[in-house]
């Protein structure tokens, strides 16, 4: 039965993939994945680096509590932001035409770019109160020069927000090269400043960040100019369509702090299992992370803007179908993926990072925490995908209820799991987080797009009054 299940499977997976094989939507992904491939392993070649040069210890530590600043402005307020800004593009776009939708892209960007210049100086001035809360198990000297850290990280904070929302509009216009090699660009520098500086020291790193993002933001900014959109934003006064962006935005804020909280929650839990723990977490999470981001980068990029086109356009029976054609494609990809990073969990560690400072015993330890981890990939990438079409449909309270469900659990699964299984647990804790999330997110969009159906049905006799071809029965659809 199981074969020819998965014979079943298989077959239909290729025939949807040799169906989609001459579409734009294909090609877009083919380029992205290449790109995304390519950048995900400069991404690796630098973990490697900064693993032979600083191992598992405070300094690295440090450094990772540090950066869940950066990474929380622009994975959480920017890509926010950058998501409503494009669907307010998309729509001005289909409907007022190319110059009104530029016209408001630049004035939205204006308060864009103030609104993360806040909340990155903001978030530094409460490193104090914030900093005891996301590493308790730190000692009163580690912390000091953490929040040293976090002073110095402000530049790339600015930049990494800005490259987000820029990356955002350029996939809204078809340039999906251009952001999927952003992260190459900041892995290359990273190592070439790494390499340069032969010193063991947190700040290396954080130059290898700025002058990164620097870098990207120029390739960007020229992207930009190519497509004819202005790099800088124009001054105004406040308009009543950013009050919808507000509208907008804010839930997806709120929801995507409660995602992103798990993260900062794991890292300050670890942290109470001894000095290293978050280092352990963080490595064990690499290569599981390298993997999921080479299928989820491209297919968000690629596939958000597609959603927001067919929900503004109404097509819902075209939504249900992608949807189901993208979840199946994935999880047929993600299965087997998952067995094979759990298997070789142990020889990937050693034969990767078991050098220079990265000990065998450390390889050992970290290579548990990976076969947890990797269990979460299908669940990840199956919560991924509905979670964009949530936003692309403005499902505000199934995101925020899916995100205040998410925190409760990663917190409680935590505790029980890191009293038996120590660092391994909170692995395991993310895996069974991302399941419950997968069937949250996926029960509650089968219901609004059940619902939008029949509302689509319900009018379409009203708009051909002289058919007399009955409606089908509402049970039926």
């Amino acid at each position: 039965m199981v074969a020819s299940l998965t014979s079943r499977l298989w077959s239909r997976v290729t025939g949807l993939v040799a169906t989609a094989r001459s579409s734009t939507l294909a090609r877009a992904a083919l380029t992205t994945g290449i790109l995304t491939i390519l950048c995900k392993l400069l991404g690796f070649a630098k973990e490697l680096q900064i693993a032979s040069r600083f191992g598992v210890g405070s300094t690295l530590d440090s450094y990772l509590v540090a950066v869940v600043l950066p990474n929380l402005v622009s994975n959480v307020f920017a890509i926010s932001f950058a998501s409503s800004l494009v669907m307010q593009y998309v729509r001005h776009r289909t409907n007022d035409g190319e110059d009104i939708a530029r016209e408001r892209y630049a004035s939205t960007m204006f308060w864009g770019l103030i609104f993360i210049t806040s909340v990155a100086v903001t978030g530094v001035l409460l490193g104090p109160v914030l900093l005891p809360w996301m590493s308790p198990g730190f000692r009163p000297e580690l912390q000091a020069s953490t929040q040293k850290l976090l002073w110095m990280m402000v530049p790339y904070t600015i930049l990494a927000g800005t490259s987000a929302i820029w990356s955002s509009i350029l996939s809204a216009r078809g340039r999906f090269a251009a952001s999927a090699m952003s992260p190459g660009v900041i892995s290359i520098a990273m190592i070439l400043v790494v390499w340069f500086w032969q010193i063991s020291d947190a700040r290396v790193l954080i130059a290898g960040l700025t002058i990164g993002s620097i870098i990207d933001l120029a390739i960007l900014g020229y992207c930009l100019k190519q497509e004819g959109l202005p790099l800088l934003p124009t001054a105004g006064w406040w308009h009543p369509e950013d009050s919808w962006i507000v509208a907008q935005t804010s839930p997806m804020i709120v929801a995507s702090l409660l995602r992103f909280s798990s993260i900062v929650i794991d890292q300050s839990m670890a942290s109470t299992l001894g000095e290293g723990s978050v280092s352990e977490l963080n490595y064990g999470s690499r290569w599981v992370a390298m993997v999921q981001g080479l299928i989820s980068l491209p297919l968000g990029k690629i596939l958000f803007p597609h959603f927001v086109q067919l929900v503004e356009t109404r097509k819902w029976q075209d939504v249900r179908t992608l949807l189901h054609r993208s979840v199946l494609v994935l999880l047929a990809i993600a299965a087997p993926i998952t067995l094979i990073l759990a298997a070789f969990s142990g020889p990937l560690v050693h034969w990767t990072f078991e050098r220079g400072q990265f000990t065998s015993e450390m390889a050992t330890r970290v290579a548990a925490v990976q076969v947890m981890y990797a269990m979460q990939f299908p669940f990840f990438l199956w919560s991924a995908l509905l979670g964009r079409l949530a936003i692309a449909m403005q499902l505000r309270r199934v995101i925020l209820t899916c995100g205040v469900l998410n925190l409760a659990m990663n917190i409680g699964m935590n505790y029980l799991l890191m009293q038996r299984m120590g660092v391994t647990g909170i692995a395991l804790s993310t895996a069974l987080v991302y399941l419950s999330a997968a069937c949250y997110f996926s029960a509650a969009i089968h219901v609004a797009l059940q619902r939008k159906i029949r509302e689509e049905q319900q009018v379409e006799p009203d708009s051909h009054p002289d058919s007399h071809t009955p409606p089908e029965p509402l049970a039926a659809a």
